[in-house]
């Protein structure tokens, strides 16, 4: 993708990176850890960034897509679509309360999968202007299953989250009332500190919250993912076109895209670029 090099074969190599990596996010239990599955989406972020089009000057175009950075949207796109798939199965397979209990046998599997798709809905969030115009429908679409999904948990999420205060509020506290609060750490968060693609969408003094040191931290940890991923769901339904919205008669959110529409959204960026290049290369 980097050196652009073999490039008619590159179909290939991500229909056989794509295939090694559903099989082993099926897998349970998960063979890859947290840490590794955030970096694998942190690459795809940078991969996305070092592949915008630029002008003469180096300034990214705003406009327009090169076609390196298209095949790095599918690809990150197809890893994410694999990621919601596994944990709408697994999220389906149990009860709403085994999302937050930390004793729950399914969080060995369940943790490492929300913590990915939550910093890609963080990513998502910040960066609609690199990814919409969308190049494929199905990521959505498993969004869209997965917000509808953890709307059941919502109730404890906004309890538990509710109790939880905002960095200024908790700056504003003595410091003999401080130390009755932690942070909620989140092992990703660490990972991705300060990575730019990763945080355009955040404000810390918003993002930072702290809850009471009674309160079990493992839980409150996956509550802020699944707080994280049903706002990008909100964002997405808020966005002028939307990409999801709230289907009342459904009682779900569901995704408004579909694959025509990317297919003509896809040969006006293809017609776009073919005159660039031309203009850029008599």
């Amino acid at each position: 993708m980097f050196t652009q090099i073999n490039t008619d074969d590159f179909h290939l190599a991500v229909e056989s990176l794509l295939e090694q990596f559903r099989i082993l996010i099926s897998k349970s239990p998960l063979p890859i850890s947290l840490d590794r599955l955030v970096q694998i989406m942190a690459l795809n972020m940078y991969s996305i960034e070092k592949t915008k089009m630029r002008g003469n000057e180096g300034a990214e175009s705003p406009t327009y897509r090169s076609v390196m950075q298209t095949k790095a949207l599918e690809l990150s796109g197809d890893m994410f679509s694999i990621l919601l798939e596994r944990c709408n199965l697994l999220v389906a397979a149990g009860t709403p309360e085994e999302i937050l209990d930390p004793h729950s046998s399914r969080q060995e599997d369940l943790t490492p999968l929300l913590a990915a798709i939550k910093v890609w809905c963080d990513w998502l969030i910040g960066n609609n202007d690199t990814w919409f115009p969308v190049v494929s429908a199905e990521p959505f679409t498993q969004l869209a299953q997965l917000a509808t999904r953890l709307e059941a948990v919502k109730p404890s999420v906004t309890s538990l989250l509710g109790e939880c205060l905002s960095d200024e509020t908790w700056t504003a506290l003595p410091q003999v009332r401080r130390e009755e609060f932690e942070i909620i750490r989140l092992a990703e968060d660490s990972i991705l500190c300060e990575f730019d693609p990763w945080f355009r969408g955040l404000e810390w003094a918003h993002y930072r919250q702290f809850s009471l040191r009674t309160v079990n931290q493992a839980a409150a940890q996956n509550a802020k993912r699944v707080d994280q991923i049903r706002m990008c769901a909100e964002v997405l339904e808020g966005l002028d076109p939307p990409v999801l919205k709230w289907s009342v008669p459904d009682n779900s959110h569901i995704c408004l895209l579909t694959d025509q529409d990317h297919s003509t959204q896809e040969l006006i960026i293809s017609q776009s670029n073919h005159l660039i290049t031309r203009a850029n290369y008599p």
